[in-house]
């Protein structure tokens, strides 16, 4: 009886992980893609509207937001093409993407700045070093 039981969950319940996790991500991307599309007519409004008090530091903080959702929604796409296989070289995108905004917008202190830049910067010999060992094999 048992034997039954573990046998039945050991075959069918990978499949339902399965079908649950795409579902799950296939949902968040059209979230994501919503997001997109919004920050997308906000920056459209920020562009042209003539009379506004917008920066120039508020129009690349929405820029970089379009980025990151953009950079998301690509790891969505590349999980669902996959079958739940994302390379790691998608994640150092969206970490490089992400602290690209945070520098560009935040710049109060030069210590934050040299550790961000840092971060980046160990981000980039991470992805190269990923790069060229997949060039060899």
């Amino acid at each position: 009886m048992f034997d039954k039981v573990k046998r039945f969950f050991t075959e069918n319940m990978p499949n339902f992980y399965s079908i649950v996790s795409t579902v799950a991500v296939t949902l968040l991307g059209l979230l994501l893609i919503f997001f997109l599309f919004k920050e997308l007519y906000s920056l459209f409004v920020m562009t042209l509207a003539t009379e506004s008090s917008t920066t120039f530091y508020e129009i690349v903080d929405n820029l970089l937001t379009f980025f990151l959702f953009l950079e998301f929604l690509s790891l969505v796409i590349v999980f669902i093409k996959e079958k739940g296989h994302t390379p790691l070289r998608f994640f150092i995108y969206l970490g490089v993407t992400a602290l690209l905004r945070t520098l560009l917008t935040l710049h109060d202190s030069a210590m934050d700045i040299l550790l961000i830049s840092s971060s980046i910067f160990l981000l980039l010999v991470g992805l190269t070093l990923i790069n060229r060992g997949k060039d060899l094999e």
